[in-house]
């Protein structure tokens, strides 16, 4: 009798035990679930928040950098360069894109294989990043430094990925640019829109 009174309350401890566990295991499932949703929709609102917007310009005017204005000719777009960690968008830098679209569904610019001209403006201790590295470039050779708008500027010609282009650089004083232009094949450094791009910094 003893015996069977015992074996009854070890039946009894092993089904309540073996209930809380899968309480517990249940209770674990559904806040993972939630954890899981949680970081997928965080995930969802940062792509959303750190999406390419299009840059407020008038093809054919006057563009402000927020450091520097530069011409916008017509036919091209003035595409503002975002901070990748804070989104904010940068005031020393553009890219400038002739034939881009803008894909409102996609929040983004197409610019693959557009002839573009991305300018850098440095001053202070970031004077020395204006001179730009030749040896990283592909078929990379000097040209002669020649005088458009208020700066002389010197730099090298490229063919990289069958893509050409120049990058150029100008100091003046304790301030300069350094610009790195792909003709994409089309255009070149005596190009119209090009060169009123380049007079257009001070």
């Amino acid at each position: 009798m003893k015996k069977l009174f015992a074996l009854l309350i070890t039946s009894t401890l092993i089904i309540t035990l073996a209930a809380c566990g899968n309480s517990g295991s249940d209770s674990k499932s559904e806040n993972s679930k939630e954890s899981s949703a949680s970081v997928s929709s965080q995930a969802e609102e940062k792509t959303e928040d750190i999406t390419e917007k299009p840059a407020e310009n008038k093809p054919g005017s006057e563009y402000n950098v927020g450091d520097f204005t530069v011409y916008v000719p017509g036919g091209w777009d003035a595409v503002e360069v975002r901070a990748t960690e804070t989104d904010a968008v940068e005031t020393n830098v553009i890219n400038i894109f002739k034939g881009a679209e803008y894909d409102e569904s996609a929040k983004q610019w197409k610019t693959l294989g557009k002839p573009h001209v991305y300018i850098f403006r440095y001053e202070g201790d970031e004077i020395d990043m204006v001179p730009d590295n030749k040896s990283l470039w592909e078929n990379a050779e000097d040209i002669p430094d020649e005088k458009i708008g208020d700066f002389t500027w010197q730099g090298f010609s490229y063919n990289q990925f069958g893509e050409d282009g120049v990058n150029i650089w100008a100091l003046n004083g304790d301030y300069g640019y350094r610009l790195s232009i792909s003709f994409q094949n089309e255009l070149s450094l005596d190009d119209a829109d090009i060169k009123a791009i380049i007079e257009s910094l001070k």
